[in-house]
């Protein structure tokens, strides 16, 4: 009896062990896409010049931050400016104001998207929009969240998130 549990602790401790490093990399990818799923919410409503969306996606987005920090996916480090960029457009009072956090809120999420790249993910870069931009989006047809309807098309789709181009943005601090 005793050799028995003795058998099955060392058969369950082996059996964790080995499960142990995917479970880490499915939490890391999920936390992630949880934080970019939030981001793509806020990108879409700028690209169709929804302001109230937006401000609903950046709450979103620190919500995402807050559950997927540490242990979930997102370095402590990372996490804070993801939600510091959120936190400064969830105070937005127009949609320029929304656009201009939303830049800084993508340099940090595309940060974080290429630590757990997914294959419908593209960069997107405007070369007009604050010195340069840059964003995150589903799909090769360019949706500018920075000009919205006015120019939705105005940019291109450097690659997916991981292989993209990496054009120099200029930051307004």
């Amino acid at each position: 009896m005793r050799f028995s549990r003795f058998l099955f602790f060392i058969t369950l401790s082996a059996a964790t062990l080995a499960v142990s490093p995917t479970t880490h990399a499915s939490a890391t990818k999920d936390g992630a896409s949880s934080v970019v799923n939030a981001y793509l919410t806020v990108h879409t409503a700028l690209a169709g010049d929804d302001l109230p969306a937006a401000l609903k996606g950046f709450i979103a987005v620190q919500k995402a931050t807050a559950h997927a920090k540490g242990g979930h996916g997102v370095s402590v480090d990372l996490a804070v400016s993801i939600d510091k960029a959120a936190s400064t457009g969830t105070g937005s009072k127009s949609l320029d104001e929304a656009r201009k956090a939303f830049k800084e809120l993508s340099v940090k999420v595309i940060e974080l998207a290429e630590k757990a790249p997914d294959a419908e993910l593209r960069v997107a870069f405007c070369p007009m929009v604050m010195g340069g931009s840059r964003w995150i989006q589903k799909g090769d047809t360019v949706q500018n969240p920075y000009y919205g309807k006015a120019m939705l098309g105005c940019g291109t789709v450097e690659g997916p998130v991981g292989k993209a181009g990496g054009h120099k943005e200029k930051h307004d601090h």
